[in-house]
């Protein structure tokens, strides 16, 4: 009988985050190509933690799944190329942070069955996963989000069932001693709204752009709030379309993008109350088992979610004009200016010189912002307290090469 090789890794204690986080997301890496190569020169650039994009919660006859092949955005998931994410892996520093996205855009929501068969499922999944490829990923991050047009997969409602599986699963990802982090668009979780909704598809908080019904409100905010010491990061995706932080910096402006983080910081470290009893969107009285409550979080466990590579920054006569654009018309047009874009040179430069500090931040998508705007160095400069790690092997990574080489020989 033949043995299948295998990874033997010792035991291990739950990553700790770097000081000052500057993340991406990866959603392709191949051997074939220059991808690999790519990445390498990112963290060589000064990234410290990858959030691998992504799997997938499905329902299939009402039986949970992980599904990574095929998402139903059609986009390609970097864990069909697992060899490419396992030399990765080998050539970081035992300190970088290797992150493992579920969900996306447009991605199925975990809205059957129960939370404790989700957990087992997930759990018996990650570990097969992680043991049959040679990789170990230090946490989930969750980024389950609306869709274009509802399927038999997402509804836009993320319904109490759905928010109840992820907790469950967040709880056993926990109890492995991994990471826990939160991707919420803005809407998702908002430091200037108290309503509370299962839906993903409303239209914008602020008085704009009443045509875009793909908002949510405080969605995320229950998963944090029922047990906030499973969550280890929330990262605020500002890129989220026609955001409040696109609304108030650039169309009004009424203040800076700096002040605009701030002001984010300080409303959620002083606590900020949302009245979970009603679903704003539909009237109804919701499931949470919470009713006007103030949700605390700390400085130090907010991110916040940049897209410098592919958004634009318009000027405040740009924007306006995208606003009275005809979407039937010029759809480009209409949409100019949907996601802002935050220049950490120019705008972000002051960001560590104040009291209450954002985590780091992370970027959609690395490939984009690597070729577009070097944010890499720019973060590194800006975040003094951060200093470069070598990304040449580390002995114990090296160790573990050398005894998976080993065993491959014996046992084959």
């Amino acid at each position: 009988m033949k043995i299948v090789p295998f990874l033997i890794l010792p035991a291990f204690s739950k990553k700790q985050l770097p000081p000052k986080m500057i993340g991406a997301y990866v959603n392709g890496c191949d051997d074939v190509t220059n991808e690999y190569e790519d990445i390498i020169n990112s963290i060589d650039d000064g990234l410290n933690t990858i959030f691998w994009f992504s799997c997938q919660l499905m329902c299939k006859d009402d039986r949970p799944t992980v599904q990574i092949e095929n998402i139903q955005v059609g986009e390609f998931s970097v864990l069909e190329n697992p060899s490419c994410i396992r030399r990765v892996q080998q050539n970081t520093p035992d300190d970088f942070v290797h992150m493992l996205t579920i969900g996306s855009w447009g991605s199925s929501l975990p809205i059957c069955s129960t939370p404790e068969k989700w957990n087992s499922t997930f759990v018996e999944w990650l570990l097969q996963f992680e043991e049959e490829n040679g990789l170990r990923f230090d946490g989930i991050d969750w980024d389950p989000e609306g869709v274009d047009e509802p399927n038999e997969f997402n509804q836009n409602v993320m319904t109490q069932q759905a928010l109840d599986n992820i907790l469950q699963i967040s709880r056993g990802v926990h109890d492995l001693d991994r990471l826990v982090s939160l991707v919420p668009a803005e809407s998702y979780f908002d430091a200037r709204s108290s309503e509370f909704s299962y839906q993903l598809d409303v239209k914008p908080a602020d008085d704009w752009q009443s045509w875009f019904t793909h908002t949510g409100r405080n969605t995320y905010t229950w998963l944090y709030q029922m047990e906030p010491e499973i969550f280890d990061m929330v990262i605020i995706q500002l890129y989220e379309g026609w955001a409040r932080a696109n609304y108030h910096v650039v169309l009004k402006e009424e203040v800076t993008a700096i002040e605009y983080m701030r002001e984010t910081l300080q409303i959620f470290n002083d606590g900020h109350y949302i009245d979970f009893s009603v679903d704003s969107a539909t009237g109804n009285m919701t499931n949470t088992g919470l009713r006007n409550t103030s949700i605390t979080v700390p400085a130090e466990k907010i991110y916040f979610g940049l897209a410098n590579g592919w958004a634009a920054r318009p000027t405040r006569e740009e924007l306006e004009k995208s606003l009275q654009t005809d979407i039937s018309v010029d759809w480009e047009r209409a949409n100019f200016g949907k996601q802002i874009l935050i220049s950490p040179e120019k705008e972000l430069k002051d960001i560590y010189k104040n009291e209450l500090q954002p985590a780091g931040f992370v970027y959609w998508v690395r490939v984009e912002e690597h070729k577009t705007t070097k944010y890499l160095q720019e973060d590194y400069e800006i975040c003094m307290a951060c200093e470069l790690k070598s990304i040449t092997p580390s002995s114990s990574n090296a160790v573990k090469i050398m005894i998976t080489v080993l065993l491959a020989s014996i046992l084959t």
